[in-house]
């Protein structure tokens, strides 16, 4: 049934009855009846909108179910901000006494709401959908997901180090250096790569190594050449 409010005392009036005899029931101080023309045709009232009804039809929950019982207990999931929170179980029922505006976006699967019969379930949605941007993965194999997080980086070709977050390398590229979760890690790395022996290092080592041994004089100045000549030739390519 139609239903106007005054605009300016904010008296309700009611329709009672329908064509040719349309009458109004006006609840104001008192009860009074008004012709409908002066209700329907007067600048001073308004027209209410009659929301939709909520009839408890069918919904499908995110896992599965099919659901229609109004005492049946539903796990909701929020989205705000781009992320999404668990809130305490409801039922169905409840559900629909919310705003038709938001029932709708329960029933239509609305990207703000999901619904789901398991709680495990909903929480498992919540966890898969709210993980971090990866923003760069490590040497050492570990994800960065937040610029505040602490680094550590070399550059591979000249060896010189920087420290800091990992808000000033994750949108460089990365062949332009090395980036490592720990100290600990980028030190293994230069212990592992950095050219850090001189040739006359390596052959008094060879010399200690060769004098443990059970080689003949021979052999062991035959090894010597062999050696050094060949880290001395490798050497001359890294210049």
């Amino acid at each position: 049934m139609a239903q106007y409010k005054h605009k300016k005392l904010g008296f309700i009036a009611n329709l009672q009855g329908i064509q040719p005899d349309k009458i109004y029931s006006v609840h104001a101080n008192t009860i009074y009846q008004l012709p409908a023309e002066f209700i329907e045709n007067s600048c001073d009232w308004e027209l209410i909108e009659e929301k939709p009804k909520l009839f408890y039809q069918t919904i499908y929950t995110e896992d599965g179910y099919t659901v229609s019982n109004p005492d049946t207990i539903l796990y909701l999931a929020t989205k705000v901000a781009n992320t999404w929170y668990g809130e305490t179980s409801s039922t169905l029922d409840t559900l629909r006494a919310k705003e038709v505006d938001d029932w709708r976006k329960y029933n239509t699967h609305h990207t703000v709401y999901k619904l789901f019969i398991s709680k495990e379930k909903r929480d498992q949605f919540m966890q898969n959908n709210n993980k971090s941007k990866v923003l760069l993965t490590t040497e050492d194999g570990k994800e960065i997901t937040n610029k505040t997080d602490e680094i550590w980086a070399l550059d591979p070709i000249s060896f010189t180090l920087w420290g800091g977050t990992a808000k000033g390398f994750y949108n460089e590229p990365a062949t332009e250096y090395k980036i490592f979760s720990s100290k600990a890690a980028r030190d293994e790395y230069i212990l592992m790569n950095k050219p850090l022996l001189s040739i006359k290092e390596i052959k008094i080592t060879i010399d200690d190594m060769l004098e443990t041994t059970n080689f003949t004089e021979k052999n062991a100045e035959f090894i010597r050449k062999r050696v050094i000549a060949y880290c001395t030739s490798l050497a001359k390519s890294k210049l």
